[in-house]
């Protein structure tokens, strides 16, 4: 069995359930979710067309309990790795914790997975990046489609999109100002203006979709401008299938704009990204697919 531990938002909990269902298909074993992390609430992958809900109750105690210590005992290496400037864990630890089933890694790195005759494997972490799920990558295109029609404002959007040079814009404000957030990149009105720029100077008549977190202080940026629409009152999944409709993208550093680029089914696809992903990392994380352009921040 495949015991999944899903967190965070929606683009998070994709990543981790594209690498089970990875998992699943090497090993031939079922998918178990643990959504222990939402405290009784439904986490918002349910509402996608995804092949497997069994939830973790069907896992043995004893195992999973064992699984739980294996966490806490990572997280002390992980905070013992940075305190002596160590970026990543590392592919010598998950490789030798892959192989006893816990496939566990935060690192922004792509690591191989091993083989593990375990009865159980339990996925812990972000494996943020397509190498993680690439043989699998066209029953994952077809598993994160919800399984519900859109809202009725959603499709007003939706119609708004044909026939257009149809340009998502994601703007990730909210939690990626908070001071105490280390680790997280805010991108720039500098990389905004760049990137709508470069589509600009790219694309014939573009039209501008702005999706944000943050749609009032969003319209006060003096960067958009032009064709301007603001995506306004759509849950999660309604509006990164919106996105997912678009011929281009400037998404931010979130795994969320980078699904609905991903998902999108455009042969003309352009996809611009911040050239910085990470805000401590001096490595190129693995979350950049080879067709992305990336644009300067500053």
């Amino acid at each position: 069995m495949i015991v999944c531990k899903l967190m965070g938002g929606l683009g998070n909990q994709m990543f981790q359930y594209a690498y089970a269902m990875a998992l699943s298909a090497q090993f031939g074993e079922e998918i178990c979710l643990d959504t222990g992390f939402y405290h009784g609430k439904a986490p918002a992958i349910m509402e996608l067309c995804i092949p497997h809900r069994g939830l973790v109750k069907e896992y043995h105690l004893s195992d999973y309990n064992r699984a739980i210590r294996k966490e806490q005992y990572y997280h002390i290496l992980q905070k013992l790795m940075r305190s002596i400037c160590h970026e990543r864990v590392g592919n010598r630890i998950f490789q030798k914790y892959a192989s006893q089933g816990y496939y566990f890694n935060f690192d922004p790195f792509y690591y191989p997975s091993p083989m593990s005759v375990s009865e159980h494997k339990y996925i812990y972490g972000y494996f943020q990046s397509e190498k993680y799920f690439e043989p699998v990558r066209t029953e994952v295109r077809k598993a994160f489609v919800p399984w519900k029609p859109m809202s009725e404002s959603a499709v007003r959007y939706a119609e708004l999109m044909e026939g257009t040079e149809a340009v998502a814009v994601h703007i990730r404000l909210g939690d990626y100002t908070r001071r105490k957030n280390r680790y997280l990149y805010v991108c720039t009105d500098q990389y905004y203006r760049n990137a709508i720029t470069y589509i600009y100077e790219h694309v014939s008549n573009p039209c501008f979709f702005i999706f944000t977190n943050d749609i009032r202080a969003v319209q006060k940026k003096d960067y958009l401008h032009g064709n301007m629409i603001y995506i306004e009152e759509t849950k999660d999944t309604d509006a990164m299938m919106l996105m997912s409709l678009c011929r281009y993208f400037i998404i931010s550093n979130s795994t969320f704009s980078w699904w609905g680029a991903y998902l999108s089914g455009s042969e003309r696809k352009m996809t611009v990204a911040p050239e910085q992903w990470i805000r401590t990392a001096a490595e190129t994380p693995a979350i950049y697919l080879d067709e992305m352009i990336t644009v300067s921040c500053g």
